[in-house]
């Protein structure tokens, strides 16, 4: 997704992102913030689900990103496919121009695209 002038996009999360995604995490919450590993863990690579991640990009900088997972849960019994999407995050100078709203929506259609019967 190209938008008007602010010329970003949103594409899915490559793990070559990290460093990118760290300066981001930082600028959006506290340096203190940037546990390499932790947000590895949590978010990036979960070996129980699909990594759905997305982020956004004007340049060669990441502007925001959508931490999400695709992942199998029981729901009254039946057995569903869900997407999780956690800690969005829209760096502070990149806000107001539609950057959530785009990570929101590439990361709908990839659940709908994995199986996905909801997103949370």
């Amino acid at each position: 997704m190209t938008t008007g002038a602010a010329n970003w996009r949103v594409r899915p999360y490559h793990r070559s992102d990290i460093d990118g995604a760290m300066d981001l995490i930082a600028a959006c919450y506290d340096p203190e913030a940037v546990n390499r590993e932790r947000w590895r863990h949590d978010h990036f690579g979960n070996p129980d689900g699909i990594d759905g991640t997305m982020v956004a990009e004007a340049g060669s900088a990441l502007i925001g990103m959508q931490p999400m997972t695709v992942n199998r849960f029981s729901l009254d019994g039946t057995d569903i496919t869900a997407g999780v999407l956690t800690g969005v995050m829209v760096h502070p100078d990149w806000r107001r121009r539609g950057v959530f709203l785009g990570l929101l929506e590439a990361c709908e259609h990839a659940a709908w695209a994995a199986g996905a019967a909801l997103v949370t």
